[in-house]
């Protein structure tokens, strides 16, 4: 499974705090499951990008 944040530029959130709260919801909720592998910035940053 591949997961890749959502990151709002425009947001009050810095990005690493919109990070933390995404993915802490995911993994409480089980949707990211125990060894799962995270996007590299440079991934995370190209998706980021996208919705700029």
């Amino acid at each position: 499974m591949e997961y890749m944040p959502i990151m709002d530029a425009q947001s009050k959130d810095p990005l690493y705090q919109q990070l933390y709260k995404q993915l802490s919801k995911r993994i409480a909720s089980g949707e990211i499951p125990s060894g799962t592998i995270d996007p590299s910035v440079d991934e995370s940053e190209r998706s980021r990008k996208k919705y700029d």
